[in-house]
């Protein structure tokens, strides 16, 4: 796979979830050597990381610029607060750990509240990242979500 982009890949040990805070303060030192993106950044996310890019959105929502979850749970509890960004949510049909319908509930509420969402449900159980990146759409989509 080729990206015309830096990529950052923080990733949680077992057990662990996302720190909202502490991803910021690596931003911090990773933009002190790289810069900051005039635009925000784009952040995906899968599993227990799409919910991390939700709650860095809500943490720090100057930083971003969009959203993309593949293999995420639900979180209604956001969804007023990550109405804002371009959200694009990818799910396997058949997710154990996660039903469907649950996310394709989390996408019909981002829509009802006008957000700029997209919903792709796949073929696949919770373990799908490999299909989805070697797709890359979602590179594209978030491109040119904005």
């Amino acid at each position: 796979m080729e990206l015309d982009c830096r990529v950052v890949i923080p990733s949680c040990h077992t057990g662990d979830e996302w720190q909202p805070a502490m991803i910021s303060d690596f931003l911090t030192d990773f933009e002190s050597t790289y810069g900051s993106p005039g635009c925000g950044y784009d952040l995906l996310g899968y599993s227990r990381g799409g919910r991390g890019v939700y709650l860095f959105a809500v943490f720090e929502p100057a930083r971003v610029r969009t959203l993309a979850a593949i293999s995420a749970r639900d979180m209604p509890e956001l969804i007023h607060q990550i109405r804002r960004f371009p959200v694009f949510i990818v799910h396997g049909d058949k997710d154990q750990r996660t039903p469907v319908e649950r996310i394709q509930g989390m996408y019909e509420s981002l829509r009802a509240v006008g957000c700029n969402c997209k919903l792709t449900i796949i073929d696949g159980d919770h373990f799908i990242i490999a299909k989805v990146l070697q797709d890359g759409s979602i590179f594209n989509w978030q491109k040119n979500a904005v």
